[in-house]
């Protein structure tokens, strides 16, 4: 069995004073500089020399001298110095991490998702920047280092580490509901109420799109999703949103059992080979840990 934490201890304070000694040549100099009575450091030596019953030092008039023995000794109290010294200046991955993260993925998700993962990412890794591409198209492969995007990569040389599916439900704001009334039924709802949707809805979901085409007043958005957001929040119209969304925005009431259940399934990509970059699998975590649950 090992030696316990006192034993421990006791050998680490031996050990400093003797290469405090050998460093300044003389115990009672050792002494001083380390604001300790010259007998108290002399007496860590003995100890040393007692507890492994050979000498160490020789001890004259103008000093001291390493013995055989006392000199492998004396490096092994060099090595803790150093070791200590280390962690005096160690730094947590944290603050040692530094570079740029590309990060492609569409501004839905960016502002659905991402934007708490962004400021729990920066609060523990400051040093690190991220250069975010909002879009729908996707760039070329040395133009990014990891994606959050709703079609799954068919490309070898990205790889799916997490994926989760989005349920999307009917939502109008407080301020147009008292304005149109709710509606009765999704003729109501074609006939008599204005809906806004996204252009990757339509083209995505054919149920939507008949939706969208039968109803007499309809607002369509090329592609942003925080747009179709904003004019849902702002009582413009009814639209699709991902059931998270009310979550954060108290303003929304869902319209129950007017449309089919409507999903979609996101996926977080990395390239190739670079999953255990530090950089990378830091986000990669946080992202998992916030979305992908």
């Amino acid at each position: 069995m090992g030696a316990d934490i006192k034993t421990y201890v006791a050998r680490v304070k031996q050990l400093l004073c003797l290469e405090q000694a050998v460093r300044y040549g003389s115990i009672s100099k050792a002494a001083d500089e380390n604001y300790m009575k010259q007998p108290n450091l002399s007496q860590q030596i003995t100890s040393l020399e007692k507890s492994i019953q050979k000498k160490v030092i020789d001890r004259h008039s103008k000093g001291i001298s390493l013995t055989e023995c006392g000199y492998q000794y004396y490096l092994a109290a060099c090595d803790l110095k150093n070791i200590l010294t280390n962690t005096e200046n160690f730094s947590p991955l944290s603050e040692r991490m530094l570079g740029n993260i590309r990060l492609w993925t569409t501004d839905g998700l960016a502002s659905i998702y991402l934007a708490k993962c962004f400021c729990d990412f920066y609060q523990k890794y400051p040093q690190v920047n991220l250069d975010i591409n909002c879009s729908i198209k996707m760039p070329k492969l040395h133009e990014f280092d990891m994606g959050l995007v709703f079609q799954k990569p068919t490309v070898k040389s990205l790889v799916v580490v997490g994926e989760q599916t989005l349920h999307f439900s009917l939502y109008a704001s407080k301020e147009y509901l008292k304005k149109k009334g709710m509606p009765k039924n999704l003729a109501d709802l074609r006939m008599n109420h204005h809906i806004c949707s996204n252009h990757s809805y339509t083209t995505g979901w054919k149920e939507w799109s008949i939706i969208c085409k039968n109803s007499s007043h309809q607002t369509n958005i090329e592609n942003s999703s925080v747009m179709l957001l904003h004019l849902i929040k702002s009582g413009i119209g009814i639209g699709l949103l991902p059931r998270i969304v009310p979550q954060t925005e108290k303003n929304l009431v869902e319209l129950k059992n007017l449309v089919p259940d409507f999903a979609a399934t996101f996926y977080l990509v990395v390239k190739q080979g670079s999953f255990q970059n530090p950089k990378i699998k830091a986000l990669t975590d946080i992202i998992g840990h916030e979305t992908l649950k």
